[in-house]
């Protein structure tokens, strides 16, 4: 399922956080989003989501349109989001915290092995049952792709999911992220890091002061003497 933005708008008072921005994330593949510190990349996902409602511009998810519906109408339509600071329950237990989902009609024992599966997928097995709260940074981020593999979206939106990562849970996240493309789920990946969409994204678009300064392949953004400036100050 395919993720089509238009002309999507907002802001707050007088700062323009996102100025007619328009892209498009299609199945099975990659988007990179770039930017520096508010360039408007968090509150891109917030309208995605339903955490803000845009002033102007279309959300639509495989052709329907999502723009402006709240979080639990928008992850039930099939979007999945991880957050840059991890949101667990951290006073329930790891397993108690993939067993806290949207209905879906199935029995418990269903879910229970779910949980189980998505917990072994990411590693987290042994630690079921340890409170949340007792996860290391990178772990609590492992837990929020195990909260992705429980609702099994077809669009996700992952928001700097490696930063402060060790590289032994780096490889578990991309062996996963892997996996969702072979089922051709849609990937936006929000990353500080231009190596890492360089080598994952098969195309990027760079936002800069709310707007799209560059989008395109790898090689046209990292050649893009817009972009060499806006990151490294260096003007050609």
């Amino acid at each position: 399922m395919s993720l089509q933005i238009s002309n999507l708008s907002k802001s707050y008072g007088r700062v323009r956080a996102l100025n007619d921005v328009s892209l498009a994330v299609n199945p099975g593949e990659v988007l990179g989003i770039m930017g520096v510190n508010g360039a408007g990349k968090s509150t891109l996902l917030n309208c995605i989501c339903g955490f803000a409602t845009p002033d102007a511009g279309a959300i639509e998810l495989g052709g329907r349109g999502i723009c402006g519906q709240r979080p639990d109408h928008v992850s039930r339509a099939g979007v999945g989001r991880t957050f840059q600071v991890p949101r667990s329950f951290r006073s329930l237990t790891v397993l108690e915290n993939l067993l806290v989902v949207p209905a879906r009609g199935e029995p418990s024992g269903i879910l229970f092995d779910r949980a189980h599966h998505a917990l072994e997928k990411v590693k987290l097995a042994t630690l079921a049952n340890n409170y949340a709260g007792e996860l290391s940074g990178g772990q609590q981020k492992l837990l929020e792709l195990a909260r992705i593999l429980i609702l099994e979206p077809q669009v996700v939106l992952f928001d700097e999911p490696l930063a402060g990562m060790h590289s032994d849970l780096c490889r578990v996240f991309l062996d996963e992220v892997a996996e969702m493309l072979s089922r051709s789920v849609a990937v936006m990946l929000v990353c500080h890091d231009p190596g890492i969409l360089y080598r994952l994204a098969r195309d990027i678009v760079v936002l800069h002061e709310g707007r799209v300064l560059s989008s395109g392949s790898p090689a046209v953004v990292r050649n893009d003497p817009a972009v060499i400036e806006a990151y490294l100050g260096v003007q050609h």
